[in-house]
């Protein structure tokens, strides 16, 4: 018995790619990119904005959001 053939259609080839470009955006805007699960319709993920923290390493959150998709 043969297991079932998984395909990866080019469209979520594609996808794929641009949400790992939208990963590296969002590190390099030292933002935090959560993304949504993969092969849906609609929202793709979010990036929250984030500040330097005063007189720390790292940084923090601000609640801004931006959707993307």
């Amino acid at each position: 018995m043969n297991a079932p053939v998984k395909i990866a259609p080019k469209s979520n080839l594609f996808e794929w790619r641009r949400l790992d470009r939208i990963n590296l955006v969002g590190n390099e805007m030292r933002s935090i990119w959560r993304e949504q699960e993969k092969d849906r319709v609609g929202i793709d993920g979010e990036i929250e904005r984030c500040r330097p923290r005063a007189g720390e390493d790292g940084a923090e959150a601000t609640g801004r959001i931006l959707k993307i998709q």
